[in-house]
């Protein structure tokens, strides 16, 4: 965590909250990466010892082979769920490299003033008028 937190530099609770979400979907990515490669392990140590091509790189794709027709759904559901997992990291990255480009903009001496909704403007002009008050209408 301390990484990524040094690597993204976080301003703020919103850019630390994303360094978060980005370090733990790489974290479950290389977990879900460990559980493929445990599968193919345990399944190497299932099936070698049946497998006496004479060749060990022939028995080990053997073995490879019954992995995955054993396994075949489980190592696709891992598939699935790694894919998802960078594609949620990567919209992480780009929110939080947006937001900081944003924040790095200069900004001008002159702000716009901001708009304000609708409502509140018809609600504001409402408490003025039944004050007798007057007050010439916003435009917006």
């Amino acid at each position: 965590m301390a990484a990524y937190k040094e690597a993204y530099a976080p301003f703020g609770i919103l850019e630390t909250e994303l360094v978060v979400e980005i370090a733990k979907g790489k974290w479950r990515c290389k977990r879900a990466s460990s559980v493929e490669d445990s599968i193919f392990a345990q399944g190497h140590l299932d099936h070698a010892a049946d497998l006496e091509s004479g060749h060990r790189a022939v028995d080990s794709c053997l073995a490879e082979g019954k992995v995955w027709k054993q396994h075949s759904h489980s190592l696709m559901l891992i598939s699935l769920y790694e894919t998802r997992l960078r594609c949620a990291v990567e919209k992480d990255i780009a929110a939080l490299e947006a937001m900081q480009a944003n924040a790095r903009k200069p900004t001008s001496v002159h702000k716009t003033k901001p708009s304000v909704s609708r409502h509140w403007q018809h609600r504001t002009e409402s408490r003025l008028n039944d004050a007798n008050l007057t007050r010439k209408p916003v435009q917006l």
